[in-house]
């Protein structure tokens, strides 16, 4: 994962809202299918879905993930020495579970949404 292209523009507020569409969609499909967002993001979007402020309306989607019930376990990609916490308060307003990327080893992501499963 270290070697993923991060950089450029990041719409992360339609993605998120993409995403929560598409889970609410499965959740009616298959009303006793547990359901779980992983995001791994630094929290920078910086691409407005409608004129307004990037990390406003992300933030406001995030809201929405957990206004519709969707468990969400974010996982901060920001490195280096100065953090900004944008994907934290990603977490927050999703009322997800928040990690550090360099505190994950192998298949400790997969073990993480195994637990986020088991507990919803």
């Amino acid at each position: 994962m270290r070697n993923m292209p991060v950089g450029g523009k990041t719409p992360l507020s339609h993605g998120l809202l993409l995403s929560s569409e598409v889970l609410s969609r499965e959740r009616a499909r298959h009303p006793d299918s547990k359901l779980l967002l992983v995001l791994m993001t630094d929290g920078r979007g910086n691409v407005s879905a409608s004129g307004g402020k990037p990390m406003s309306e992300a933030r406001a989607a995030a809201s929405a993930i957990r206004e519709r019930g969707i468990d969400c376990i974010v996982i901060d990609t920001e490195e280096g020495g100065l953090s900004l916490d944008m994907a934290k308060g990603l977490a927050e307003a999703s009322g997800g579970k928040y990690i550090k990327l360099e505190n994950l080893e192998g298949g400790a992501i997969a073990e993480v949404a195994k637990a986020a499963v088991r507990r919803s």
